[in-house]
């Protein structure tokens, strides 16, 4: 069994996440969370500007323009195990 770890996640969000747009035959990018079932697409519209399309949850479905297809996160994320949510601190 897998278990998620945020070691790229952060590489991924940094550097090449500025690089990414400026590949101008790039038309679709995928960001895929290891610490939540959270999946964000990126897709070039006509006029060059991105749109942002969120999937989370193991019920949501990420859909890729590109590739015409739509994808369970229940898929994305089988077999990974997530680590517990944090405890919310409640004030005294």
């Amino acid at each position: 069994m897998l278990t998620a770890d945020n070691s790229t996640e952060a590489d991924d969000r940094g550097e090449k996440f500025r690089q990414y747009p400026l590949l101008e035959s790039l038309q679709e990018f995928v960001l895929v969370s290891q610490v939540s079932p959270c999946v964000e697409t990126f897709t070039r519209q006509g006029d060059g500007r991105w749109r942002l399309a969120m999937a989370s949850g193991p019920e949501g479905t990420v859909k890729l323009d590109s590739l015409k297809i739509e994808v369970p996160l229940s898929e994305v994320y089988s077999g990974v195990e997530f680590p517990p949510e944090p405890e919310v601190l409640q004030a005294l």
